[in-house]
């Protein structure tokens, strides 16, 4: 790949905020899973074995969501998946921030929030790919990047705010990130579709 590609590669509008998408959505999730042993302990009262069993739960609801994204990228096309994914993702932590903190409740969205979120992973890939075809090795490479900023960042940020302000302030957090991720998930969307329309009309 040449220097000149990279760069145009990267100045297209579409692309970057898609990237984007995989920054802020990472960032958002995050915020507060890093903090999820002490949330459940201090926020929630669970004793260290129930702590064990909420991460299992959690992976093992990541693992069939794999499951679940296979048969509906068949149908659904990678957009309307991601668009869905965070929207649900912002009302989980909604729900907690909200909701009075029951256990069960916390249980429930260890449940739905890594199902969730091994939709949004295979599709963001199969988004980023579909739009630049011609470069699908490096801008999957970019992908990668940006989802382990989004770590690094989602992390200090969370790390930070829950032992000063404690379990509200990173549900917030990962709210905000999260919608700044529909926004330029929907900002790429748009730029992909003018995009299109220019090509359509030069032709």
């Amino acid at each position: 790949m040449s220097p000149r590609q990279f760069i145009k590669l990267i100045q297209q509008s579409s692309t970057l905020s898609g990237l984007s998408v995989s920054l802020f959505t990472v960032a958002g999730i995050f915020a507060t899973y890093t903090m999820i042993a002490p949330i459940m302990h201090d926020c929630y009262g669970a004793s260290p074995g129930m702590v064990s069993a909420g991460l299992l739960i959690y992976g093992v609801a990541g693992f069939v969501g794999n499951l679940f994204v296979r048969r509906a990228s068949a149908v659904w096309p990678a957009y309307a998946l991601i668009a869905v994914s965070v929207l649900v993702l912002i009302a989980i932590f909604a729900a907690l921030l909200l909701l009075p903190r029951s256990l069960g409740i916390l249980l429930a969205a260890l449940i739905l929030w890594p199902f969730v979120c091994d939709i949004v992973w295979p599709s963001q890939q199969r988004r980023m790919v579909e739009l630049e075809p011609a470069f699908r090795g490096i801008v999957l490479a970019f992908n990668a990047s940006f989802m382990f900023t989004g770590v690094a960042l989602g992390s200090f940020l969370g790390g930070i705010s829950y032992p000063i302000f404690g379990f509200s302030s990173v549900l917030a957090l990962s709210i905000l990130l999260l919608s700044l991720a529909f926004g330029a998930l929907k900002y790429s969307e748009r730029s992909r579709l003018i995009q299109l329309s220019v090509t359509s009309s030069a032709l």
